[in-house]
């Protein structure tokens, strides 16, 4: 289901932003189960049932109207708010990281399940080595193509530790949403990346992105905002590093209320349609990307009456 509403995010922005939405091979790499035992239901229709989804991929010509955030917002959300962003700045968790890190653990359980290393896996081996197994096989699986990873979220951590030890590379890296440059996480990172580092205070990018690597970000996105990862990696032997693009996310749920964290905001902006496009029609002749665009295009329609 997943990978069916991630498809049609990126075909619907492709569709949207550059007239054309050409076919593509994709495949999603999911570790979200480790932290559910029960997949939620997408014919769920109880708001108070916890397998219900409240943000399904809705394409943004039928999302509902918008609510006004500002009167909507509670007082209690408002203080979470700006605690959440006291948490994730420099100066705090400079001068106190080990309340930092506490309080991130309790609120992104993800984080926590990551970093611990009790965290047992589906086999026998840490929960942090079974998620970066399941997306270097993945990769292995599509060596020797034009691979374009894209990672959301803690997703994006994953990834990067994965490119760090990836014998092969990939053309082009896109992080969206991506914890990377938060302070507690970067430190993590050249725990693990020592010989990665080129200074005190900066990363070098995984040499295995041979291309480029695009972090998108929206200013509202409590995870990604203010935090872009130029600040942290240096380019690698390839002279790549992050390029940060604020993005706007139009995501709406169900009930009007705005997610600018949310993944299919992120897929269907139009920076995200600009690099797709020009990266699935490289080298393809017009005939080819003529006979794509109409299998595309009746793929999407189909797909779209299944969502």
């Amino acid at each position: 289901m997943l990978e069916r509403w991630w498809r049609l995010s990126m075909s619907e922005g492709m569709r949207r932003n550059v007239g054309r939405a050409p076919f593509f091979d994709f495949r999603l790499v999911y570790w979200a189960d480790y932290l559910n035992p029960e997949p939620t239901d997408p014919y769920e229709q109880d708001p108070d049932h916890p397998l219900y989804i409240a943000e399904p991929y809705l394409p943004s010509a039928f999302a509902p109207a918008k609510k006004d955030e500002r009167a909507r917002s509670p007082l209690k959300k408002k203080i979470k708010t700006h605690i959440s962003r006291a948490l994730l700045s420099d100066q705090f968790t400079h001068f106190l990281p080990a309340i930092t890190e506490s309080a991130m653990r309790k609120r992104f359980r993800e984080i926590d399940l990551y970093y611990s290393p009790d965290a047992a896996g589906k086999t026998k081996t840490t929960a942090q080595e079974d998620l970066r197994f399941i997306l270097s096989e993945t990769l292995s699986a599509c060596r020797g193509r034009r691979i374009v990873l894209i990672a959301h979220s803690m997703g994006s951590m994953i990834a990067c530790d994965v490119l760090y030890s990836l014998e092969f590379s990939v053309d082009t890296f896109i992080t969206i949403g991506s914890p990377l440059g938060i302070p507690l996480i970067v430190e993590n990172l050249k725990k693990e990346q020592r010989d990665a580092i080129a200074s005190n205070r900066t990363i070098r990018t995984p040499g295995s992105i041979s291309g480029q690597w695009i972090n998108l970000f929206d200013q509202r996105d409590e995870i990604g905002r203010n935090h872009q990862l130029g600040r942290s990696f240096e380019p690698n032997s390839r002279g790549v590093a992050p390029e940060d693009k604020a993005i706007i996310n139009d995501y709406l749920g169900i009930d009007g209320r705005a997610n600018p964290h949310k993944v299919y905001g992120y897929l269907r902006c139009r920076e995200m349609s600009d690099v797709l496009y020009r990266l699935i029609t490289r080298d393809k002749s017009r005939a080819r990307l003529f006979v794509e665009n109409k299998a595309a295009d009746f793929l999407y329609r189909l797909g779209g009456r299944l969502r």
